[in-house]
């Protein structure tokens, strides 16, 4: 019997930040798959953040046996996503071939399935970095502290990216299971900075206010 909406079946997966999935150097590179072949076992997928993957990397990489893999570009030593799928769980959604979708280069991407079990889209997200915060000058502990200069766009774009979230999700079509890198501190106990022993979660105040007005949990539950 094929089911007509959101997939409704069992799955599990998990979210790395891989800091370099495609690393340079071979032998970090096989560090790399091995790794994730390990937190892959006993789950259907893996989604990384990241990657720094670019075109020619794509194209020179080989699947780790059993599994089939997505990418997002962003540059050799910036962002860049990516969902690693295990062969298995695939086979599950027969109905059509898997839409991969790109929607803003190397930091945010959608991988829709479908099948008799319904529709599942796993989405993988990287946002910017970048928070203000006081620093001390390096190599200097005693040295009056400063306020980091900070791109104040970097803000901007971390709310448009989830207003871009927003946009592709749809309750009524597909179970969507969102996971990855949103870079900012959603209370004001999620930071601490040791130097001046406060918590200083609340700089991203801006952005998590947009996050809940955008994303309420009535159209994405958070998962702990």
């Amino acid at each position: 019997m094929i089911h007509e909406g959101p997939y409704s079946d069992d799955f599990s997966g998990v979210c790395w930040n891989s800091q370099g999935y495609f690393m340079a150097k071979v032998a970090g590179q096989a560090r790399k798959k091995l790794a994730v072949g390990k937190l892959i076992q006993g789950r259907d997928f893996a989604m990384l953040t990241e990657a720094h993957c670019t075109p020619g990397t794509i194209l020179s990489y080989r699947d780790i046996s059993g599994t089939r893999s997505w990418w997002s570009c962003g540059e050799a030593a910036r962002a860049g996503v990516g969902i690693i799928l295990q062969e298995t769980f695939l086979r599950k959604f027969c109905l059509a071939e898997p839409e991969w979708l790109e929607v803003e280069a190397g930091r945010l991407a959608r991988l829709r399935l479908k099948g008799p079990c319904g529709v599942l889209d796993l989405l993988v997200a990287y946002l910017p970095t970048g928070t203000r915060r006081r620093l001390r000058p390096r190599g200097d502990p005693h040295q009056e502290e400063k306020e980091e200069e900070i791109d104040p766009t970097l803000s901007k774009q971390r709310q448009q990216l989830v207003t871009k979230i927003r946009s592709i999700l749809d309750p009524s079509v597909s179970l969507s299971v969102l996971a990855g890198d949103f870079n900012f501190a959603s209370d004001h106990h999620d930071r601490y900075n040791r130097n001046t022993g406060t918590f200083t979660g609340d700089k991203d105040a801006t952005e998590q206010a947009h996050w809940t007005r955008v994303l309420p949990q009535t159209v994405l539950h958070e998962w702990y």
